[in-house]
């Protein structure tokens, strides 16, 4: 038990998805790389493994300090997240509308999506802040704008 939740704390709860200099996103397609890279007044993470109490405290301080232009966060990767992810994604939120920015979530796992409804998070984000593909949340942005 020690040496699992050792290796999950050790993994990264949230990483910026930075592009290099020829647009490439590791971990994405190309095409979505060129989004991204094309996009720099967005903000882009990318949320994976277990959103729990190993990792709540890492995942919300790694959000909070980013800087306060739209957050698109990807979680194609999140498989779980408990009561404390969720408390620290709700927190996440609630941030940066304080300052004046929005999150956008992406690319949801099913079982996590049926959690995220039930405790409210998709409510508290809207329908403009939800979106199946992380190229259609770039695509509508700003609020408003096109969509997929």
């Amino acid at each position: 038990m020690v040496l699992l939740i050792r290796r999950l704390s050790a993994a990264p709860a949230a990483a910026a998805m930075l592009a290099d200099e020829g647009g490439a996103v590791v971990g994405v397609s190309p095409e979505l790389g060129a989004l991204i890279h094309s996009r720099p007044d967005i903000a882009f993470y990318n949320a994976g493994g277990f959103l729990s109490f190993h990792s709540a405290a890492q995942f919300e301080h790694e959000l909070q300090a980013s800087d306060h232009r739209p957050l698109i966060l990807r979680t194609k990767d999140v498989r779980h997240i408990d009561t404390s992810g969720l408390l620290a994604l709700r927190e996440v939120i609630r941030h940066h509308r304080r300052h004046g920015g929005r999150v956008v979530l992406t690319a949801i796992q099913p079982e996590v999506r049926e959690v995220l409804e039930r405790f409210g998070i998709l409510a508290e984000l809207g329908d403009g802040n939800v979106f199946e593909h992380t190229a259609c949340a770039i695509a509508a942005q700003p609020p408003g704008s096109a969509e997929c």
